[in-house]
């Protein structure tokens, strides 16, 4: 279920964590802690059930806008406990792909989202450790 709030997050193994940043689309709030995707505009917004979009990373804070002119910081290649949208089992290995379903949960489905890390480590049928990396992202200067 998507964010109307800020989430608070448990982050781990954050070396070699980089920030990425992207102007966000006119209108949009992306909460602390939300997953969160670049369209091929190059503009951040909040992570949907969309496979059109590039994973950006994790919202190092809130970002509200209504006029497309803030700049959005995600971070990536960090490891976050996250809910899982389909249940999996410890027979999901370690670094099988994850896809995006929102800003604040994901799947192994492939057909739901983008792709945005890999499991690292399997905790319970709703949730598991995923190491998030972005894709190619174009950065906003």
């Amino acid at each position: 279920m998507a964010l109307s709030a800020a989430a608070g997050l448990y982050t781990r193994n954050r070396e070699g964590m980089t920030r990425i940043s992207a102007v966000i689309v006119s209108a949009a709030v992306i909460y602390k802690h939300a997953l969160v995707v670049q369209t091929a505009a190059g503009l951040a917004k909040p992570a949907a059930n969309e496979t059109t979009t590039t994973f950006m990373g994790l919202a190092e804070r809130t970002f509200d806008t209504g006029d497309g002119t803030v700049t959005a910081t995600c971070l990536e290649n960090l490891e976050v406990l996250i809910t899982m949208a389909t249940a999996v089992t410890v027979g999901n290995l370690r670094q099988s792909k994850i896809y995006c379903v929102d800003d604040a949960s994901v799947t192994t489905e492939a057909t739901l989202g983008p792709e945005c890390g890999v499991m690292t480590q399997f905790v319970a049928a709703n949730s598991g450790w995923i190491r998030l990396r972005g894709g190619v992202i174009v950065v906003a200067s």
